[in-house]
């Protein structure tokens, strides 16, 4: 098997919401957290060239919209699809995303390529291309930038693996979910489940680690993570982070933008897609 076969992770919509932000306002690479982001993890080929074009252009000084990305990637030729104008257009348009999100989309995107590269390296040890203390080297490293053992370290390892199907507003002290088509309110409390997988997350981390010292108290700490007491902490933690906290006006931005059973219809200019979670659409038609 190689590694054309592995599990590798991508998400298309995460890195055209992340390009879709740095268009919008290319400030966003001023932020610590979004300027850890190479090329390289972008998973797909239009999606590098567009992300080094945006960076270029802005670290040289030059002006990042969508006349110059545009009039750019058309000079150096890279991208072969003959609408490219309409393609970066659609990146801004198609993704009405908020903008404060885009560090955490930044960090999903970097843990991204942290798993793949782990996993790529997990299959050249049992291809035998490389010894195993390569592997446990890195792992190692990995484990020592985990989450604190808190309430607060819990609420973001939730919001950094479920914000794609959890919010909270605040205007309205609802929690809303993501049913597939889109966002409605919490009415089975679903978020306790989310939190659950967290604890238990934790005491599945736990069997990982070599010290037996801090493997037991990883995993007491998991089990304890699953007291209701301990649950309620962190999503009312969780409701405060980047990535889940949104108020009133977050939501239903564009009033010619509709969900649809089947995607998304866009009145002016008139267009349809797929559906996508990061509209943060809260009612749906037909």
């Amino acid at each position: 098997m190689g590694n054309s076969k592995i599990d590798i992770r991508t998400d298309t919509q995460l890195e055209e919401s992340i390009l879709g932000c740095l268009l919008k306002d290319v400030k966003g690479l001023e932020n610590e957290r979004v300027a850890k982001l190479n090329p390289s993890d972008f998973k797909y080929d239009s999606h590098q060239f567009l992300f080094e074009t945006i960076t270029e252009l802005y670290y040289s000084g030059n002006a990042v919209d969508t006349v110059t990305v545009v009039n750019r990637l058309k000079e150096i030729g890279k991208i072969k699809r003959d609408d490219v104008a309409y393609w970066v257009d659609g990146l801004i348009t198609d993704n009405l995303i908020l903008k404060s999100n885009l560090p955490t989309y930044a960090e999903k995107l970097i843990g991204f390529t942290k798993y793949n590269n782990l996993i790529k390296l997990t299959e050249d040890v049992r291809l035998g291309k490389i010894d195993i203390n390569e592997l446990l080297k890195t792992a190692e490293l990995e484990r020592q930038k985990e989450y604190p053992q808190s309430d607060s370290g819990n609420a973001e390892m939730l919001r950094n693996l479920f914000e794609s199907d959890i919010k909270y507003d605040h205007d309205i002290s609802v929690w809303k979910m993501w049913d597939g088509v889109y966002w409605q309110p919490d009415r089975k409390n679903q978020v306790y489940d989310f939190a659950t997988k967290v604890a238990r997350k934790r005491q599945e981390q736990s069997l990982t680690l070599s010290d037996s010292s801090d493997k037991k108290k990883l995993f007491n700490f998991g089990v304890k993570s699953e007291d209701i007491h301990k649950i309620t902490s962190m999503l009312k933690r969780a409701t405060a982070l980047e990535g889940i906290a949104t108020i009133s006006k977050d939501w239903d931005v564009n009033p010619l933008k509709f969900q649809c059973s089947n995607g998304v219809l866009i009145l002016y200019p008139f267009r349809t897609y797929g559906t996508k979670r990061v509209n943060l659409i809260r009612e749906t038609f037909g």
